[in-house]
């Protein structure tokens, strides 16, 4: 069985594609297809109640690499069609009448990507730049911080920078029950233009002298906490901290480096509860970590609220039957913030 959580998510979805005319409200930033291409009225219910098309097109604004619609498609589940593999089905009829076929609209998602070039992700720098004994430093950890590869990108001036994702990942280093939890945070920094070669110039389509009016290069890199326990709340707020903090034109009292080595060499994670205080003049900035022994379920990478949010009830039901009978289950997904815990909690 095959699950893409882009696409399973619907009840959830902001964009639902399909309005009943006179019972529900369009939404403020959506437009209702009134008219076809032929001049006439865009209602594609056979029968007096009228059913119309909405869509929602992005701000000029908008920041690359978002999730879009890049295609549609109609099926007639009457007639025992599904929906094309990486399609999401709109669970609205849109013929009400009480004769004729069931039909339903569909939709595929993908990431509206600029001109790039994407190279092999590599580490720039770790700490500790030597391994430890209790764990050497896994040489498959670039790869799954940026599963995409690292990218070189062109975008428009006025696009939006997006903002930091988190994610993470489970590696097995040496059998199924040795497992090492990585935390991680991708982001966007602006490379000069100026260091492009004619090679990546040509690839972006780049024009010298003319493209820097319009567009722009950024480059995406990523910073991750490997561990041996699953604490990726806290771990989250600590690195959106550091990279906020290194983004920061105010001068900093203490060196990034100094929380770092406090993290990683002075806080005993083996303690059943932690108060770790981030800055030293706002008292709200900080974090408790604990096991959470006392927990019926053991503390993992799991995300139940997001299995559920993706994948609704009826559809975790299906999964637990899959596992349970020893089926083969693939769960892919566009957004790596939420693929590991979505797969931790099916794995749980």
């Amino acid at each position: 069985m095959t699950y893409d959580l882009d696409l399973v998510k619907v009840a959830y979805q902001s964009f639902t594609g399909v309005m009943y005319d006179g019972r529900e409200c369009l939404m403020a930033d959506a437009e209702m297809v009134m008219v076809s291409v032929g001049g006439r009225v865009a209602n594609v219910n056979n029968s007096t109640a009228k059913t119309f098309f909405t869509h929602r097109r992005a701000h000029h604004t908008a920041p690359c690499n978002a999730l879009v619609v890049v295609d549609v498609c109609v099926v007639v589940t009457s007639r025992g069609e599904m929906p094309p593999h990486a399609f999401c089905m709109i669970n609205k009829n849109l013929n009400k009448g009480l004769i004729g076929s069931d039909v339903f609209l569909c939709y595929k998602k993908s990431m509206n990507r600029p001109p790039l070039i994407a190279y092999k992700p590599e580490v720039l720098f770790r700490y500790p730049m030597v391994d430890r004994r209790s764990l050497v430093f896994p040489t498959s950890v670039p790869l799954f911080c940026l599963p995409m590869g690292a990218t070189l990108e062109l975008w428009p001036n006025n696009a939006a920078a997006p903002k930091p994702v988190f994610s993470t990942f489970v590696l097995t280093v040496a059998d199924a029950t040795d497992k090492v939890y990585g935390s991680a945070v991708t982001f966007y920094e602006r490379y000069p233009h100026e260091q492009l070669s004619p090679w990546q110039q040509e690839q972006l389509g780049w024009r010298a002298g003319v493209s820097h009016i319009s567009h722009s290069t950024h480059v995406i890199k990523c910073i991750c906490l490997l561990s041996r326990w699953p604490f990726s709340d806290t771990f989250e707020r600590w690195l959106l901290y550091i990279l906020e903090m290194s983004w920061s034109e105010e001068p900093l009292h203490v060196p990034i480096e100094r929380y770092i080595t406090h993290l990683l060499e002075e806080v005993p994670f083996t303690e059943p509860r932690i108060l770790l205080q981030l800055s030293a003049t706002h008292a709200h900035e900080r974090v408790i970590v604990t096991r959470r022994d006392e927990q019926p379920l053991a503390r993992s990478g799991a995300g139940f609220r997001q299995l559920l949010l993706n994948l609704g009830p009826d559809n975790c039901l299906l999964l637990l039957a899959l596992a349970i009978t020893e089926q083969k289950i693939l769960i892919h997904s566009l957004r790596p913030d939420t693929l590991t815990a979505v797969s931790e909690a099916v794995s749980s």
